[in-house]
């Protein structure tokens, strides 16, 4: 696959909120979120996506999918604790596979990480137990005080 069109604006991490998933840690567990990890890593593969293993590698989740022109770890994990009348907010991550020279260099995305990212949208987005999925380029503190956030992963333009 080719680069993708330089006019895309990405963003690689998403919060949301949920109810559903224990942010404390179950006895034996190190981290929470293992069951929202492994439920979001068979609904990549129900559309299609491949889904190497869903493993833990402290601090995170991690969702191993292979793609080209290497593999793509998304990382899983509580970003904000539930304060009292709050839910938690969870995050995705998809580590960009482009490092800050090959971005001063013009380098883009490959199709395939642009294809993830989307297919991590549609997957977030058909989980009824998911709310306020938001995207960023970068997670700020707060994810529901920011205003510089987009509703896809990817906007063309």
């Amino acid at each position: 696959m080719g680069p993708v069109a330089g006019s895309m604006k990405i963003y690689y991490d998403a919060a949301f909120r949920s109810a559903a998933f224990d942010p404390t840690l179950a006895l034996g567990e190190s981290l929470p979120g293992r069951e929202l990890a492994h439920d979001l890593g068979r609904a990549l593969e129900e559309i299609g996506q491949a889904v190497r293993e869903v493993s833990l590698d402290e601090p995170f989740w991690v969702i191993r999918v292979p793609t080209e022109p290497r593999e793509i770890g998304i990382l899983v994990y509580l970003y904000v604790p539930a304060e009292e009348g709050t839910e938690p907010v969870w995050a995705v991550s998809v580590p960009s596979t482009i490092g800050w020279l090959g971005r001063l260099l013009g380098k883009t995305e490959a199709d395939s990480i642009v294809a993830l990212l989307r297919d991590l949208d549609t997957v977030l987005r058909r989980d009824d137990r998911l709310r306020d999925i938001r995207w960023f380029r970068e997670l700020p503190i707060d994810p529901y005080e920011a205003g510089d956030y987009s509703g896809s992963p990817v906007v063309v333009g």
